[in-house]
């Protein structure tokens, strides 16, 4: 086995396998912010914040749509290929070094055991080339209007520029599907090959079973687990506790502060499996992916209500929230003594937005998180997006992991009887703007 040492220190892109290359960029550029700033033959580059999807002609490498590959940058690619292999992964490429013009790279890819997915590690060796080897640069002639509204906080954890393109500002999380009974050998894996270490989504969940969603009488329900990784100085390496302390959230790109110098960022990994056979969420994922994979990412905004409002006039859709959570809303404000700015909670349920406080910090008057979370985008009940606006917060709800899986449940039985659930008011005021 490879050493200890954790040599993962950012993000640097994720690939996504599509039958329409074109199509699938159009969409993610002209609808949430993306834009286009490289081209290699048929893959093609864009990025929101720190956030990069690279888009490539799946053709016959997988029956759907999918999102396949998470490239890190790493310390040593060797190392991290020589880990991700002894813990079971198929070599897909040796490490390699790979140039052009612009200098050289170090690159290497592994299969992981579950389903599709598959690792990507890469290390730059003096490159200075606009994206990778191969690729082009490509200016992107759209925009999409971007107001910064009055909720945008200097206490969010983003750093985001807010330019016209950027409604995001990186990638706060990555969400396996799981089938049931497999979450505990997918988190050890990757345990074994990127050194990621285990946190607790929520205070409420055990160390055995992580957190558990069981709704609908006994017959619904997921279990949860997620990870970490810290970027580490070469002073402490070694991460040697399995409770990391997660102060610092992935919201700042991976690799630096917010002063651009190196901090503990990390990179959050969620898992979930589905507790029962029948319909959910994550079996339905299952079914229509074709085996486990990647189910959906969270994009983090530090201007949550300009990005939801900039995202919907460009028609996207996003899962409808039934008003009684908003009713909970002002009971969990009251109860967590949470400050919020003024017109907040109404503008939340206007905009169809989630709240949640973390129960660890039921006592702090800043720390809560927002979010909202996409329909599928591929066609099927695939893979979706998430964004998310921390506010102190680092963990996950659990009243918006609930609340949310309840709504995706109204929208998969909606799918059922052929019924559409109705979008907020303000959705269909800014959709007809739009299009007027």
């Amino acid at each position: 086995m490879a050493s200890s040492c954790c040599s993962v220190r950012s993000l640097h892109h994720i690939e996504v396998l599509c039958s329409n290359v074109e199509q699938r960029e159009s969409s993610f550029c002209s609808t949430y912010g993306f834009r286009l700033f490289a081209r290699r033959e048929e893959h093609v580059a864009a990025r929101s914040g720190s956030t990069v999807f690279v888009f490539r002609e799946r053709h016959s490498l997988y029956p759907v749509d999918t999102v396949a590959t998470l490239c890190f940058v790493v310390d040593d690619v060797k190392e991290a290929f020589d880990r991700a292999v002894s813990a079971g992964g198929t070599s897909q490429m040796k490490p390699t070094i790979v140039e052009d013009r612009f200098g050289r790279i170090v690159m290497a890819e592994v299969r992981t055991p579950f389903g599709n997915a598959s690792l990507r590690f890469l290390a730059t060796v003096d490159y200075n080339g606009v994206f990778l080897p191969g690729y082009e640069e490509e200016v992107d002639s759209r925009s999409v209007h971007n107001t910064q509204s009055s909720h945008s906080s200097s206490t969010s954890n983003a750093t985001c520029s807010n330019s016209w393109s950027e409604l995001t500002c990186g990638c706060d999380h990555v969400t396996f599907a799981c089938p049931a009974g497999t979450l505990d050998a997918c988190v050890a894996w990757f345990a074994a090959s990127l050194g990621f270490r285990r946190f607790t989504i929520n205070q409420s969940e055990s160390k055995e079973d992580g957190f558990v969603v069981d709704y609908g009488g006994g017959n619904i329900g997921m279990k949860l687990k997620a990870m970490d990784y810290f970027h580490c100085r070469e002073s402490s390496l070694a991460l040697t506790s399995s409770n990391v302390n997660t102060t610092s959230s992935s919201t700042t790109p991976a690799g630096s502060s917010q002063d651009g110098s190196e901090s503990k960022v990390t990179v959050k990994l969620v898992f979930a499996e589905p507790l029962y056979e029948g319909p959910n969420q994550v079996q339905l994922f299952l079914d229509e992916h074709g085996g486990p994979g990647i189910q959906h990412i969270g994009l983090t905004s530090s201007d949550i209500f300009q990005a939801i409002s900039s995202m919907r006039r460009a028609n996207a859709d996003f899962i409808f929230i039934p008003p009684e959570f908003y009713t909970q809303c002002h009971q969990l404000v009251e109860e967590s003594r949470v400050r919020l700015p003024a017109g907040t909670l109404s503008q939340l349920e206007a905009s169809n937005i989630l709240l949640d406080v973390e129960e660890n910090a039921l006592q702090d008057t800043t720390s809560y998180l927002m979010q909202a979370f996409t329909r599928p985008l591929f066609g099927k009940s695939t893979f979706f997006l998430e964004v998310i606006q921390r506010v102190g917060a680092t963990g996950f709800g659990a009243g918006n992991i609930i609340a949310l899986w309840r709504a995706v449940q109204q929208h998969f039985a909606a799918i059922a009887t052929g019924h559409q659930l109705q979008r907020p008011q303000e959705d269909a005021s800014e959709l007809t703007a739009a299009t007027s």
